[in-house]
Parts: C-alpha cells; sequence; structure tokens
C-alpha cells in the first residue's frame, strides 16, 4: 500500500476486476456488496491483503483526494479502528485490538491515548460498531488540528445484512452473545439527510442521518452514496 501503487494503472486493474464495463459506469453502481457482484469478492477476499482499506470502491473513487494526505511525509495521521486491513502502514492506529493484520503491536487503543495532535483522522466501516456517536465525535475534534482532515467511510443502509443489529453481515455469529461478537454487531443504520428513509422500512434499526450528526463536529465538502453499498464523508476540523 505505497503511494506509487494507490496512483499506478496496476491498482487500477486489480480493483477493476471480474468487470466487462467502463470504470465511470463501474462506479455508479453502488450495490456490489449487498449482490455479492463477482468483482465486489475479488477485492474483498481474493486480493484483500494487498489492497487493504483501498479495496473499497468509495475509496477508490476519491483516490485523487486521499492519496496525497494519507502519503503526505509532512502529515502524522490515525487510522480509527484500521488494526486489520489499515489505509497505510506508516499511519499510526487507534484500535482496541492489541496487533495490526501484520502483527506490529497497535499503540493507541482510544484517542485519550494519543499523544500527538493529527492532521487526519481517517475510519473505515468503523462507526457502525460505535454505541455513542457523540462521545466519539467529539474526541476526534478535539484531538483533530484546526483544519485537520476528516475522512470516513461507512456502511450504507441499501445493504441489509449491514442494518444495525442483525448480526447477518457476519454469518449470524454476533448473536452468539461472545463479547468479541457483541462489538462487532453494528449499533447503527446509516443514511444520508436527503434520503426519504421514512418510507423504506427501516424502522426499528436505528437510523441515523449521518450527515447531520456529522456536520455538528465537522466541515463536511463530500458527502455521498458510493459503490460497496457505502457512505463517503470527507471535511475538515
Amino acid at each position: 500500500m505505497t503511494r506509487d501503487y494507490i496512483e499506478s494503472s496496476e491498482y487500477v486493474k486489480d480493483m477493476l476486476q471480474e468487470i466487462h464495463i467502463p470504470e465511470d459506469e463501474f462506479l455508479k453502481f453502488i450495490n456490489d456488496a449487498e449482490q455479492w457482484s463477482p468483482n465486489y469478492y475479488h477485492r474483498h477476499n481474493t486480493i484483500r491483503k494487498k489492497l487493504g482499506t483501498w479495496r473499497w470502491k468509495g475509496i477508490f473513487q476519491f483516490r485523487d483526494i486521499l492519496s496525497p494526505i494519507i502519503f503526505n511525509p509532512d502529515f502524522r495521521g490515525i487510522d480509527f479502528g484500521g488494526s486489520q486491513r489499515p489505509i497505510s502502514y506508516d499511519v499510526d492506529i487507534v484500535d482496541v485490538e492489541h496487533t495490526d493484520d501484520l502483527g506490529r503491536p497497535v499503540k493507541y487503543h482510544s484517542m485519550d491515548d494519543l499523544d500527538f495532535k493529527p492532521d487526519f483522522i481517517f475510519s473505515s466501516h468503523t462507526l457502525e460498531h460505535l454505541d455513542d456517536l457523540d462521545f466519539y465525535l467529539k474526541k476526534m475534534k478535539e484531538k483533530l488540528k484546526p483544519e485537520g482532515y476528516f475522512i470516513s467511510l461507512i456502511p450504507s443502509y441499501t445493504c441489509k445484512r449491514w442494518h444495525a443489529n442483525t448480526g447477518n453481515w457476519m454469518g449470524n455469529e454476533a448473536k452468539d452473545g461472545s463479547p468479541g461478537a457483541l462489538a462487532a454487531l453494528h449499533k447503527h443504520t446509516f443514511v444520508l439527510s436527503k434520503t426519504n428513509w421514512e418510507f423504506l422500512g427501516l424502522e426499528n434499526t436505528n437510523i441515523v442521518e449521518i450527515d447531520t450528526k456529522i456536520k455538528q463536529y465537522f466541515k463536511l465538502d463530500i458527502v455521498e452514496y458510493t459503490g460497496d453499498n457505502s457512505i463517503f464523508l470527507f471535511g475538515k476540523n
């Protein structure tokens, strides 16, 4: 996961495996995760170790914005919840896990552990696991440098197995009651405020209009539904 690779034709080729349409048409399709498309399976299973967090379609779509931030040698940022598939192996991780996917120790286990002010906070498919969103978003705002970047990719309501409290995304293993399984449960179902979700039969799934929530803490420049049934949010402190 180097800047050279992310900005290369090899990365594009890896991301476009198992599809037979132009890249712009590929990006318009958002239901990859819900339908378990061959391309989605390839990215998230066959070559996920190579791609890391860059396997997500929303990250791929906005790579021209993200790469100069994530790989900026003058920046020091954090990957919040990124122990298993970090955005970069040169970015500090904040996670409850004790090691990352290379077996390296995770130094920071909470935002309060940070001993520096990050230039950016990145998070991918993590906020849905947090009971108290306001608590963590407030901590992020406090720790992030003024004008520092807030970047988050989260699951969208459009993928049913990712709805809150179902456990379906992990084959119902989350229903076994173990501490690890309970921590893995999705606590929220995320929508954007422009969505008329009241008419979609989403009652009792703990709906959060995530752009409205995050705008209480950060200035958002990009708020968009993306492929892989996700939502991309990008802004500043």
